[in-house]
């Protein structure tokens, strides 16, 4: 994506469309798998939080501790290793790991079409 050959709006389009499928199968995999079934929300601890409310999550704070500020690192460098901008988009703005999470029930309705409770969820 970063190749030069496609510009920045149609790369972010591509992302969202390839994270709502990995969306769509987790939402699958949740319904159709008994290791998931009982499962009640899913959650990360993520500093690429933007725009995860428009898919249904909720993002929240986490209090500074060594967890959130190693996770926030270890994807700062992600973002400085793989971003074509390296550093500077890094200073672009300041990237907090946030908690993010989708129950269970809220993934099953918007990326498996499931209404109401229906098989354990």
């Amino acid at each position: 994506l970063h190749d030069g050959k496609v510009n920045p709006v149609r790369s972010g389009i591509l992302i969202a469309r390839a994270f709502e499928r990995s969306l769509k199968a987790l939402a699958r995999l949740s319904d159709n798998h008994p290791r998931y079934r009982g499962v009640k929300a899913f959650t990360a601890l993520t500093i690429f939080h933007q725009s995860m409310e428009g898919f249904g999550f909720e993002i929240h704070p986490v209090p500074s501790g060594w967890k959130s500020r190693i996770v926030a690192a270890y994807q700062r460098f992600v973002l400085i290793r793989f971003h074509p901008l390296g550093r500077e988009r890094e200073r672009q703005r300041r990237f907090d790991a946030r908690v993010t999470w989708i129950s269970r029930a809220e993934l099953r309705r918007r990326y498996f079409g499931v209404r109401g409770q229906g098989s354990g969820g």
